[in-house]
């Protein structure tokens, strides 16, 4: 039984392993075009949605108030908008 330590050690660190070292994913603040449109912080969120999945480029845009429940899949081309309570844009970023 224990001649098969080191392989299963082996195993689950292949499993960690990046499929191409060579290839970085793209930094998280530009993978979905947050940085292009943070001046919508502060706005209201329904008269801005349209033109920030526009402007950002964005494939996927989700709109939420802080503390609500939200998957944690992180998808680095989708553009968050967090409002509070009164529908008022506070965070833009991506994932």
């Amino acid at each position: 039984m224990k001649p098969h330590l080191p392989l299963a050690v082996l195993m689950l660190a292949a499993g960690c392993a990046p499929a191409d070292p060579g290839e970085s994913p793209p930094p998280a603040s530009t993978a979905c075009g947050a940085e292009r449109v943070q001046n919508y912080v502060g706005k209201q969120v329904d008269a801005v949605r349209a033109q920030a999945i526009a402007e950002s480029g964005a494939e996927i845009l989700r709109v939420y108030a802080e503390g609500d429940p939200v998957t944690m899949d992180y998808r680095p081309a989708r553009l968050n908008l967090v409002t509070d309570d009164a529908g008022v844009i506070v965070t833009v970023k991506c994932g």
